[in-house]
């Protein structure tokens, strides 16, 4: 194959460009954590940690915001989690990102806001995964 001089020119670019921006080389970067743009869709109300029994409530991470996250379930019905205890306490998988799969074990308020005393990460949520109580 000829090649004339505006090809060998282009080439020499694009080879400059890659060079330059080390596309050339394979590298493993780690994926970036999600960070919230918006706050927990429903406010958490301040109260305290309630007393009584404990759930244990299998989703997904749709939103997060600090120590406060919306757990989508695998009904489609979303939760609000205040996982400040869990997060404190150090008994939380991190790093916590939107679209993670968690466990989460904690009593409920009246408001329906979960308080998570754990948050674990999960693969995947099947059909062989224990349900909701």
């Amino acid at each position: 194959m000829i090649s004339s001089p505006r090809r060998t020119a282009a080439l020499g670019l694009i080879a400059a460009a890659l060079a330059a921006t080390g596309a050339g080389a394979q590298t493993l970067r780690r994926p970036a954590v999600l960070t919230p743009r918006a706050p927990v869709a429903t406010p958490v109300p301040a109260t305290t940690v309630p007393s009584g029994p404990t759930h244990q409530i299998f989703g997904t991470i749709s939103q997060l915001a600090k120590t406060q996250f919306v757990l989508r379930l695998r009904t489609g019905r979303t939760i609000n989690v205040n996982a400040a205890d869990a997060i404190s306490s150090g008994r939380y998988s991190a790093p916590l990102f939107v679209g993670k799969v968690v466990v989460v074990t904690g009593p409920l308020d009246a408001h329906g806001v979960l308080y998570a005393q754990t948050v674990v990460r999960l693969t995947r949520i099947d059909e062989s995964t224990l349900r909701d109580r």
